[in-house]
């Protein structure tokens, strides 16, 4: 194992519309002790990279300790997974930094403000997580911005990442929109958000070549590789690369165990050179979109 994400609660300062947290799983919660115990553990495994996720890390009070701890057992890279709200304030974001946080991972709902701020269904919070990333990047952190994929950003992926390449951010993932937990979260239908893959990568590539201008790293997630052109391969990434164990309280998996990455095969599946790195179809994507698109590639 080289990862270990740990989710020490649910708890959160936005209210997103896509979020599939039950109500009554919000109040869980690790205390200091069981984090520092997870986090013992995680070493034990040879974990070396950390993510301190949720929920909403920021809002615990023992968040600086616990990075600090996190350092002192010998992780090398600590990366809080944020919404990048109270990294508005300087003075908070500095302390993180100096604890041993290495890099934060904001995430990106919309190309413009007023899109990220319906996603997050928070107002403000498009701006607020602006002001974090430039100030994390000031602290000296890296920032890595996830995209979310969806049918309103994806004709303005490459604008998204050209205004955050020109911040100073120059590490990207895309993920695409999942629907998972929503049907039984009793919330909005999301599914006209969910674009199909094929659609999807023309502007995809768009987003990869202006990195590129910018010497920005940059990879997509949560799809299937037989819909990836052969020249953006390069980029692909499954969860199982990064051989990471997902802690959160009352559950502990593998990360490509997590519906969100996969689901099941295609008996054609079987004779596609690919299978080997594909984690299946989404369950959620193929409700929507149905599964025409996948046909295994095959050697020449």
């Amino acid at each position: 194992m080289k990862t270990i994400e740990i989710g020490p609660w649910f708890k959160c300062n936005c209210r997103c519309r896509f979020c599939f947290v039950p109500p009554d799983v919000r109040e869980s919660n690790f205390d200091t002790r069981e984090i520092q115990k997870e986090l013992v553990w995680g070493r034990s495994q040879g974990a070396t990279y950390l993510y301190l996720g949720g929920g909403e890390p920021t809002l615990r009070r023992d968040i600086v300790p616990v990075i600090r701890y996190a350092k002192k057992l010998g992780y090398t890279e600590i990366d809080l997974k944020t919404n990048g709200i109270l990294l508005c304030y300087p003075d908070f974001t500095r302390k993180c930094v100096e604890a041993g946080a290495t890099i934060f991972t904001i995430p990106i709902w919309g190309a413009e403000p007023h899109e990220h701020d319906f996603m997050a269904r928070t107002p403000g919070s498009f701006e607020r997580s602006e002001v974090g990333i430039k100030n994390a990047l000031d602290a000296g952190s890296q920032v890595q911005i996830d995209i979310l994929v969806t049918t309103l950003t994806t004709p303005r992926l490459a604008d998204i990442v050209r205004y955050f390449c020109n911040i100073g951010v120059r590490k990207y993932s895309f993920w695409f929109l999942s629907l998972f937990g929503m049907e039984e979260s009793g919330e909005e239908d999301f599914s006209s958000y969910l674009p199909r893959f094929t659609d999807v990568m023309p502007h995809i590539c768009e987003a990869f070549h202006a990195a590129e201008e910018f010497g920005a790293d940059i990879y997509m997630s949560r799809i299937t590789p037989c819909v990836v052109p052969d020249d953006l391969m390069k980029y692909y990434r499954t969860i199982r690369e990064f051989d990471m164990v997902i802690v959160a309280p009352g559950n502990r998996f593998r990360g490509e165990e997590s519906p969100f990455e996969g689901g099941p095969k295609l008996p054609s599946c079987d004779a596609c050179r690919l299978s080997y790195n594909c984690l299946g179809i989404r369950e959620d994507y193929a409700r929507v979109h149905g599964t025409d698109e996948f046909k295994p590639i095959r050697d020449l």
